[in-house]
């Protein structure tokens, strides 16, 4: 069992997104590997709104500043609406 709490958990996973897949600085290196291109500007829109959140804040340990964040509503809503495109590209029906 994970003995890490969410915020560490989450603080872990932006981690990830920002340093490691680089979705804010290089978004664009996934096109035509492992992003459609309809999946481009839905990633650029939350790692935009990702990154706001997280500031100069160290990516891994920002957790517990992302779920108190004002708007972490948006960056919620923004990465739903990525998950349903990648979603639906994955199962080969064009997202909407």
């Amino acid at each position: 069992m994970d003995e890490r709490n969410d915020a560490d958990l989450l603080g872990e996973c932006v981690d990830t997104l920002l340093n490691d897949l680089e979705i804010y600085d290089d978004p664009r290196q996934g096109a035509g590997s492992w992003l459609f291109p309809d999946e481009l500007p839905l990633i650029d829109d939350f790692a935009v709104r990702l990154k706001a959140v997280v500031a100069e804040n160290v990516p891994a340990q920002s957790g517990n500043v992302i779920l108190t964040h004002p708007n972490i509503e948006d960056v919620r809503k923004a990465g739903r609406i990525l998950l349903n495109a990648i979603t639906q590209n994955g199962r080969g029906v064009p997202s909407r």
